[in-house]
């Protein structure tokens, strides 16, 4: 790999993406990075590094699985690896300890009849095979922005599963032929919030919109993206601080200014969430 055009160390990489930086080093970088190769690929690198482990972390992806896919990666990649082991001894060097700031990831599991949500979303489902993306791809591919909170050291990942072996909720397999479950990790600090559901088929007549609860208001916080079999939230400048819920509904397409139906799923951010 070439060196950066203009020196910039590979550190400022993982600082931007555990959210060491200010929003005005982020605009810089992220400029920069559009004409340097060399940081593109850091940036890359280090993203689904510590992407990787926010999800094994959460629950999300199997330690085997990252394991195994580290292998599989070229021998650079996997030297990379090696050095993101000695990542937090690193960051324990170069900064002084804040309380708050070494949050452990809380792994908050929401029961809900996921089957429910995925009945609403039957109407012109698109059929299709697999597992979907694995999530960090998916991510670096569709949702960068995702990917730093993913790996933001104070995140807290909230996961939940639609349980069983039929989605569908008796209307057949082969009508929704996938297992939903997902992730919300949620930034109070950088005021973000991504969502990111495996198993879901988009519709040619409704939409997935998602809504924060709070004192009994609902914060309409934008409609899923679609992609390979999954469905994914980014947003940003709000306040997750004093939210007490994600709630997803199924809204005529192009959405609602308020909820236009019962909320399919309400994940809790209060239970075990801080």
């Amino acid at each position: 790999m070439a060196d950066c055009i203009r020196g910039i160390a590979e550190e400022r990489w993982i600082d931007w993406h555990l959210g060491r930086l200010s929003e005005e080093e982020e605009r810089e970088l992220a400029l920069h990075r559009a004409e340097c190769a060399c940081c593109y690929e850091r940036w890359a690198q280090w993203g689904d590094l510590l992407a990787a482990e926010a999800l094994v972390a959460s629950g999300a992806l199997e330690a085997s699985r990252a394991l195994e896919a580290s292998r599989a990666l070229p021998a650079w990649r996997r030297e990379a690896l090696r050095l993101r082991v000695r990542l937090q001894g690193w960051g324990k060097r170069r900064e002084p300890r804040r309380e708050g700031r070494r949050k452990a990831r809380v792994l908050a599991v929401a029961g809900t009849a996921f089957a429910a949500f995925v009945v609403l979303l039957v109407a012109a489902l698109r059929a299709g095979g697999g597992d979907g993306t694995d999530p960090v791809r998916y991510a670096q591919v569709f949702a960068p922005q995702g990917v730093a909170v993913m790996g933001r050291p104070d995140t807290v990942a909230y996961a939940w599963d639609g349980g069983g072996d039929d989605a569908s909720g008796g209307l057949g397999a082969d009508i929704v032929p996938v297992h939903a479950n997902g992730t919300a990790w949620v930034n109070g600090r950088t005021r973000e919030v991504f969502v990111l559901i495996q198993g879901m088929l988009p519709s040619r007549e409704r939409d997935v919109q998602a809504w924060a609860e709070y004192e009994g208001r609902r914060e309409n916080l934008g409609l899923l993206e679609f992609h390979e079999r999954q469905a994914h939230l980014y947003s940003r400048n709000n306040l997750p601080a004093k939210w007490e819920a994600l709630a997803f509904s199924i809204e005529p397409k192009g959405g609602s200014a308020q909820p236009t139906s019962p909320e399919a799923v309400v994940i809790s951010l209060r239970h075990g969430g801080r």
